[in-house]
């Protein structure tokens, strides 16, 4: 019989169990070792621009599913922008956008032209020289600029100039005496990285204000799991594989029908649902990114005014059953609740972010909560606002910026004059702290 010492005795089973663990753990361990440099590895490569000569630019726009009115960025391919020059009627944009496959696009533009009074042949769509939507930019800098960057909420729709909130604005803030000029450098599907990969240009333009209304698609965008808790929620590994999962599925499908099943999936509003209670420690991961802009704005002598994100969804609100027809979810969630407190926090670190940097703050967020409701006769889907509440927004925005935009000396010499007439005695001590 085998003693204890001899070396032919087979191991025992707990020795045997321990060994198998042991290779386990330090098989996931090199797993996920590998899966973080490959991840990093890659975050690298996608950050570099692409090899000059080897970028086919009409192919690449396709592939990422560019408007007309859009292109990919010649300095940046990984980038894209607005199209300088372009005009295009509504029946252009009708016509490309069904000839895209773009179906609620196109019923949208169709249900809402009649009703502003638009015409298939009235222009809807202008990008000045420069590549910004709007009139073209007064390169002689002669009056208060004003730089509204953001997403598709900025650039506005495509059912005239007049709708978009930063020409709203413009023309509110001059009907009130400032005499600014606004440009809209809003475009759709962009991110903080978006604008970060164009701040260079965007400070060149030395606007002495800029607003920052951006944040849904990054939101949309979020890596779900990373944000999660537990050891699959930070597993680079399971990222890796959940990442092929989605792009195999996604070369398996039609874009177009994706996003209509996107669209129409059925949503399950559950305010006490454990993925809703993780999101309570939820810190967004572009929130760097958005730094980075602000800081650079700044640097180059632009005063920087955060936006908050008002959105159809709400955590203290109970959808009813228009809200949840007209709404459409991130790809990870069927549950309203997800997007409500995602955006809400997002809200709170801007409102933190203002506070802790000496930055204004317009809260969109809370001042829609009164002036948009029922909040499904504002929104025509979760982010989006009919062109009515996009002028609301230029109105609201232009009362809040006014008090601190000088007014022209034409306009300001009657207001002195005025208020030297009705306080004699005292014409200078009364002035106020802020400017006018």
């Amino acid at each position: 019989m085998p003693t204890a010492a001899d070396p032919r005795q087979p191991p025992s089973r707990a020795r045997r169990a321990a060994f198998i663990l042991i290779y386990v753990v330090a098989l996931v361990l090199f797993t996920e070792t590998a899966a973080r440099a490959l991840l990093r590895a890659r975050a690298h490569v996608d950050q570099r621009p692409a090899a000059g000569g080897t970028l086919d630019p009409e192919a690449a726009a396709k592939a990422l599913g560019l408007d007309p009115y859009e292109m990919i960025d010649p300095r940046d391919p990984s980038n894209w922008r607005l199209r300088p020059g372009l005009r295009m009627t509504l029946a252009d944009v009708i016509d490309s956008k069904r000839r895209d496959g773009h179906v609620l696009a196109v019923k949208y533009l169709e249900a809402r032209a009649p009703a502003l009074g638009v015409r298939r042949e009235d222009t809807v769509v202008s990008i000045d020289r420069d590549g910004y939507r709007g009139p073209e930019v007064d390169h002689s800098h002669g009056r208060f600029r004003i730089l509204a960057i953001g997403d598709s909420c900025t650039f506005g729709t495509t059912l005239g100039e007049a709708y978009p909130y930063p020409r709203a604005m413009q023309n509110e803030l001059r009907r009130l005496g400032r005499d600014v000029e606004v440009i809209n450098a809003g475009v759709e599907g962009y991110g903080p990285a978006n604008v970060l990969a164009r701040l260079d240009e965007l400070e060149a333009l030395r606007p002495e204000l800029t607003t920052l209304y951006i944040g849904w698609n990054a939101l949309y965008s979020e890596t779900f799991m990373k944000e999660g808790r537990g050891l699959l929620g930070h597993s680079s590994a399971f990222r890796i594989l959940s990442d092929a999962y989605n792009q195999a599925t996604a070369r398996l499908d039609d874009p177009q029908h994706q996003a209509l099943v996107a669209y129409e999936k059925p949503k399950h509003p559950d305010r006490s649902a454990p993925e809703v209670a993780a999101l309570d420690e939820y810190t967004p991961s572009f929130l760097p990114q958005l730094e980075r802009v602000v800081d650079g704005l700044i640097a180059s002598g632009s005063r920087v005014v955060l936006i908050t994100l008002p959105g159809l969804y709400a955590m203290d609100e109970t959808p009813d059953l228009r809200t949840l027809e007209k709404g459409h979810l991130p790809p990870f969630t069927d549950n309203p609740y997800v997007l409500a407190r995602m955006a809400g926090r997002y809200n709170e670190c801007l409102r933190e972010m203002a506070r802790t940097r000496h930055l204004q703050l317009v809260d969109l967020d809370a001042w829609g909560r009164k002036a948009l409701e029922p909040r499904a006769d504002h929104f025509f889907d979760s982010v989006h606002l009919y062109e009515e509440g996009q002028r609301m927004i230029g109105a609201h925005l232009a009362e809040a910026l006014a008090p601190d935009i000088p007014a022209p000396a034409h306009v300001a010499a009657p207001v002195a004059a005025r208020a030297r007439a009705a306080a004699p005695a005292a014409p200078l001590r009364r002035r106020s702290g802020r400017p006018v």
